[in-house]
């Protein structure tokens, strides 16, 4: 952790002397003495004065950085909101910009309306619990009935099938008993008193029995005759119509009480249902307004709200959360349910929310490093690294639809001095893409081009001649030449006037060196460029060459150019800085007098009649 703040800090500061070397390079503060090569272009050892809008290609090392503005946030922030379900009003607020601990009060809202439905809700609830206790009640005495009725009506099916039993083993056998038994005795007498009525018949012609006697006689036979057919005939209709009569007759009684039985157990089961259901209903009735209840006391809690941790206060009009109609928060404004009232941001870690264009975003990656200036604290310049980048591009509304910006959050590293940083202050970032070590390097000032040529003037006696240069990487102040133009030579930092200019073709052993060729028609080209009359692609404006308005750059005159200040003041609408690859560029022909382009801080030079392709 150590070396990487180490490497943070030499970094920065080898930007700003770079910062501190092109100015004083460009006003002409100091003069050195250098080999140039006026007067020989192959002489180089030569010792001259550098003018005010001179400078010598030297090999020198430099960052490639892009700058991005925005606004501080808190790294971990709790937003305050709140949790009472109908509108209410603030009767209890804590001054904004406090500094509170844990568990102080932050809010007090207004709880009247709630404290009178916790009255009402309380004696409905003890109304429920009556109920409740009226119906467990009632399923007790339900339950006891159903047994009681239950047992009688097993009683009297146990009864019908006791009497079955009883008539059929008992009954019948008995009364089938007793008709045998009187038919076989009017049997038995009918055949005594034939016998006697033959005896007497005898006695009767020997004289020994009186007429009479034998009349008696013969009636007694008479009538037991008589008699043992009765009894038969009483034995026939028992055994074929009232014993069935009688059997079908138990068997119904049986069969009744079986069906009380079910009937029975039914109207148990509907009754016992019905006391059931209405018991679940009065408890579900209670669960409810219990329930009601818990929720009104928490709405009650919820009307004061404390700090869950340390922070600051920070009120959420203040932050542009609230209702676009709510105007500032104060004592008897009205709140809504999930409305945030306050945020608690915790100042000891904070991050730089800054916008970077889309055409450099893709080259941000998490962990670089970037230095962040906040003017609300004194210009202090706080260092940190990137933490991480936004998924998707953000459009800026109606004021241009066209510019597309990544969210780019820069972590800031803790030091004393974060204590004073505030969310929403303003902030400048300076992210650093890479760095180049040793290279030969030249102004950005100092580059022009005509057409797909990108060149210098460098001096020659008294006068400028262009030389073809190959751009490599480039920061705010530097670009790299890799090829085309050697140490030491001395190039002007201005569009020279037309008396100046030393006007003769291109030299094709230059534009080799510089990575161009010359086409069939004689123009010159890029080495790797496609012949003349071939179609290419949509080559677009080099997002290098983008003005703070996001499109190419445009007018050459020094008015024209962005100043350091105006960069710093404003957030820029397109990449101030970057180590860009070059676009590709349609071949045009080279003009006798060459142009400059506009300054910009990470992109070469076009006129503004000429603008580069």
């Amino acid at each position: 952790m150590n070396t990487m703040k180490k490497n943070s800090m030499n970094r920065a500061s080898r930007a700003a002397r770079q910062v501190i070397r092109a100015l004083v390079l460009v006003a002409g503060v100091a003069a050195v003495s250098v080999g140039s090569g006026c007067g020989n272009s192959d002489t180089n050892d030569a010792s001259v004065s550098l003018t005010a809008d001179q400078a010598v290609a030297r090999k020198h090392s430099f960052e490639i950085t892009t700058t991005a503005s925005g606004q501080l946030e808190a790294k971990d922030e709790v937003e305050i909101r709140s949790k009472v379900e109908s509108r209410t009003t603030i009767v209890e607020l804590v001054k904004e910009g406090t500094r509170v601990k844990k568990g102080d009060l932050l809010v007090q809202l207004a709880s009247d309306q709630i404290e009178k439905a916790i009255v009402d809700e309380n004696a409905r609830v003890q109304s429920s619990r009556s109920d409740l206790v009226t119906a467990e009640n009632n399923l007790a005495m339900q339950e006891i009935e159903n047994e009681s009725r239950l047992r009688k009506a097993e009683l009297k099916l146990d009864l019908s099938r006791s009497a079955m039993n009883q008539w059929k083993e008992g009954d019948v056998k008995i009364r089938q008993m007793t008709l045998e038994l009187d038919v076989e005795k009017a049997e038995r007498e009918l055949k005594r008193a034939e016998d006697r009525e033959k005896l007497s018949e005898a006695l009767n012609a020997k004289e020994f029995l009186s007429k009479e006697d034998l009349e008696k006689d013969r009636i007694a036979t008479i009538e037991w005759r008589s008699a043992a057919k009765k009894t038969k005939k009483a034995r026939e209709v028992y055994n074929e119509y009232e014993f069935i009569k009688d059997e079908k007759v138990k068997q119904g009684d049986v069969a009744d009480s079986i069906a009380d039985l079910a009937r029975v157990k039914l109207q148990n089961e509907k009754e016992l249902a019905v006391k059931k259901a209405d018991l679940d209903n009065k408890r579900e009735q209670l669960r409810i307004r219990e329930t009601n209840l818990a929720k009104l006391q928490d709405q009650l809690n919820n009307c004061v709200i404390k700090a869950p941790r340390d922070g600051l206060v920070v009120y959420a009009t203040s932050m542009g959360n609230g209702r676009w109609d709510q105007g500032s928060l104060q004592v008897g404004k009205e709140v809504q349910n999930n409305e945030q009232i306050l945020s608690l941001p915790d100042t000891t870690e904070m991050i730089a929310s800054v916008k970077v264009h889309e055409s450099l975003a893709g080259r941000v990656r998490q962990g670089m490093i970037a230095s962040v200036k906040v003017d609300a604290a004194g210009g202090r310049v706080f260092s940190g690294t990137v933490d991480s980048i936004g998924v998707l591009a953000e459009s800026n509304g109606w004021r241009d639809p066209n510019l597309r910006e990544y969210t780019v959050k820069i972590s800031l590293a803790k030091t004393d001095d974060i204590a004073a940083l505030k969310p929403s202050m303003r902030a400048d970032a300076t992210i650093v893409l890479g760095a180049v070590d040793d290279v030969l390097t030249v102004p950005v000032q100092a580059v022009f081009n005509d057409g797909p040529v990108r060149f210098v003037y460098v001096v020659e006696g008294s006068k400028f001649a262009r030389m073809p240069i190959h751009l490599g990487r480039r920061s705010d102040v530097q670009a790299e030449i890799t090829g085309g133009l050697t140490a030491g030579r001395v190039v002007i930092l201005r569009e020279p006037s037309a008396g100046e200019i030393i006007n003769r073709p291109w030299n094709p052993a230059e534009l080799t060196a510089a990575g161009y060729q010359l086409s069939e028609n004689g123009q010159p080209m890029e080495a790797n460029a496609a012949p003349e009359g071939l179609v290419r692609g949509n080559q677009g404006p080099d997002l290098m060459q983008m003005k703070a308005g996001g499109g190419p750059s445009g007018g050459a005159s020094p008015q024209n150019r962005p100043s350091r200040s105006d960069a710093q003041g404003k957030r820029p609408r397109g990449p101030k800085s970057a180590d860009a690859a070059k676009p590709a560029e349609t071949p045009k022909p080279a003009d006798t007098t060459a142009t400059p382009a506009t300054t910009t801080d990470d992109a070469t030079k076009s006129s503004p009649s000429k603008p580069s392709n």
